[in-house]
């Protein structure tokens, strides 16, 4: 084989294709070509750039090209809960000020995959049924309504205790949905988003329309609010998971010690400050646990010494937060011994 000039030249070898650049410099190479090698000539040291072509029916399949999205799914609590009434259904109405705070479940989705799954990691990943979770109602649900929706590899990771008035099942949903709709170009809007999620937790809609809410009805109505966030948020876990069914269950409505003339709608529409929260707000769901575990209302006087101003039960518990300025006194959260959180307001 000989080279002239400076352009390039294919050269016929048998089963080999072979390109070459005279100059002796490695030959460009064919985006055509499947497998590359290099071979030198024995007489004139040239390189030459070599492609193989294999026989027919071995080609090497390509790899797919894997999508990554990482969500963060917020947790909540609630400033103020009081329950309105008892549907024929057996459903409590409630009149409540939700507010998001930055402690988060991490979830990271991998698309395409071969097939569906579902891992949960993390310190309250444990127990937790792929099928059973809020993530798999969801991704089911879109599933059925947006053939685009492909299989996908799902890790969540549970920063957020289950069971403890946070709802981190609902903001899993919530987020995971949200961001599907994003990444995916689905055709549904915000509104229609909520009340399909809506038939998966009741809590839901808040985490779609956040991050501080007024939540009406059964969690259906939400008015996004406005609310200072000039305060710290200590968070106390007591390891204890909490049937909110069973809650609301041997809630009674006619025994609530609360005034039904103090509604919440009507306080945000006038001043509310950090020192009046406590004549503002309350949780008529925190008298029923306090029957059910007594200590935590020493739980309650020590939030109170560490120096919180505001101390409520999230939900229908099993987490009561307070809220403080300045420093808090750690000394008398440590004599706790269970898991403290220090959050902020989002």
């Amino acid at each position: 084989m000989k080279g002239e000039g400076k352009g390039e030249k294919s050269v016929g070898c048998g089963e080999w294709s072979v390109e070459r650049r005279a100059t002796g410099r490695r030959a460009k190479i064919k985006e055509s070509r499947l497998k590359i090698s290099e071979i030198r000539h024995p007489a004139s040291g040239i390189r030459y750039s070599v492609s193989v072509k294999p026989e027919p029916g071995t080609l090497e399949k390509k790899e797919k090209h894997i999508n990554s999205i990482t969500i963060k799914a917020p947790a909540k609590i609630n400033i103020g809960l009081r329950i309105t009434g008892v549907r024929e259904d057996g459903y409590h109405t409630l009149e409540s000020l939700f507010q998001m705070i930055d402690l988060y479940d991490n979830i990271k989705v991998e698309y395409p995959a071969d097939e569906l799954g579902i891992n949960f990691t993390g310190p309250y990943g444990e127990g937790i049924e792929a099928k059973k979770s809020t993530v798999y109602k969801v991704w089911k649900l879109l599933k059925d309504k947006f053939s685009d929706i492909p299989d996908m590899k799902i890790i969540v990771e549970k920063n957020i205790p289950h069971g403890s008035g946070l709802g981190g099942g609902s903001s899993d949903a919530a987020f995971f949905a949200m961001a599907l709709v994003k990444e995916f170009s689905l055709s549904i809007s915000k509104d229609e988003l909520a009340e399909m999620l809506s038939e998966i937790g009741a809590d839901i809609p808040f985490f779609i329309y956040g991050p501080t809410s007024l939540v009406e009805g059964i969690g259906e109505v939400v008015t996004p609010v406005q609310f200072f966030k000039d305060y710290k948020i200590v968070l106390y876990y007591p390891d204890i998971n909490i049937s909110t069914a069973e809650i609301y269950k041997k809630f009674d409505l006619s025994l609530t010690p609360h005034q039904k003339n103090i509604i919440f709608k009507t306080l945000l529409r006038r001043d509310c400050d950090f020192d009046s929260l406590s004549s503002c707000f309350y949780n008529d769901l925190e008298s029923v646990v306090l029957d059910m575990y007594p200590r935590f209302d020493e739980v309650r006087k020590r939030l109170i010494e560490a120096g919180c101003k505001y101390v409520q039960m999230s939900g229908s518990g099993s987490s009561f937060f307070g809220f403080y300025k300045g420093d808090i006194d750690n000394k008398i959260l440590d004599d706790l011994k269970e898991t403290i959180f220090f959050c902020k307001p989002l």
